[in-house]
């Protein structure tokens, strides 16, 4: 989660939103270890930094769903994380609803 320029207010809403998210995770799958990591930063600086920190297995990132002609195309996070993760990288594209 981007929070760059955010008050410490702002960034503990953050950090508990996530921990709200993750812990729907934990439950569901309890021999995963899920951590929660509100940085100010970089989005790609803040997750590779994050990454190399915990010694992660694997980073997930959301892919964007685009038109026939940039499917194929992952949104500027994904790409920079894809490109200099030390990690393997799952891109997930979550469903979008047309409008």
């Amino acid at each position: 989660m981007n929070v760059a320029g955010i008050s410490d207010e702002w960034n503990q809403t953050a950090q508990q939103h996530c921990e709200a998210i993750a812990d729907q995770w934990r439950r569901k799958y309890p021999e995963l270890e899920i951590e929660v990591d509100v940085r100010r930063d970089h989005p790609v600086d803040g997750i590779l930094a994050a990454a190399k920190s915990a010694d992660a297995q694997l980073v997930v990132v959301c892919g964007h769903r685009r038109r026939p002609l940039t499917a194929a195309l992952l949104g500027c996070v994904g790409r920079g994380v894809v490109q200099h993760a030390i990690c393997p990288v799952a891109v997930v594209h979550v469903p979008t609803v047309d409008t």
